[in-house]
C-alpha cells in the first residue's frame, strides 16, 4: 500500500474509472470519499453523473473534485458507484490511503 500525503483542507480532483455490467448507455453516479472506514465519510465529493460504456469497459477518467478533512489522520479512501435512482451499486476500496498532515518546527537551530 502507498500514501498519498497531503495539507489540511486542500482542495483536490481526484478521478476514478469506472468498469461496471450496466448497459452501454446507462446513466449512473460516482463519489469518492475518505473516512475510517467504507461507511464513515469524512470528506467526500458529490455524486458525479457519467454515462456507462459498453458491459464490462472502462468508463473514461471521472473528476470528482474534493475538499480533503481538516483533521490531521491517516484516511482511506473509497468511491461509490450508483444507478440512475442512486441505488448503491458497489463501494471501492483503494490502496493509496491519504494523510492529511500539518507541522510545525521544534527546538533549536544550531549555526557552526
Amino acid at each position: 500500500m502507498s500514501v498519498d500525503v497531503f495539507q489540511p483542507s486542500a482542495n483536490k480532483n481526484p478521478t476514478v474509472v469506472v468498469n461496471c455490467n450496466m448497459p452501454a448507455g446507462t446513466p449512473g453516479f460516482v463519489d469518492i470519499f475518505l473516512g475510517p472506514n467504507n461507511t464513515t465519510r469524512t470528506a467526500y465529493s458529490q455524486k458525479i453523473a457519467f454515462t456507462a460504456p459498453a458491459a464490462n469497459t472502462n468508463s473514461s477518467p471521472i473528476t470528482c473534485p474534493i475538499q480533503l478533512p481538516s483533521t490531521p489522520t491517516q484516511y482511506h479512501v473509497y468511491s461509490t458507484v450508483y444507478d440512475a435512482n442512486s441505488k448503491v451499486l458497489g463501494v471501492g476500496t483503494w490502496t493509496n490511503d491519504t494523510v492529511i498532515f500539518t507541522a510545525s518546527l521544534v527546538g533549536t537551530i544550531t549555526w557552526s
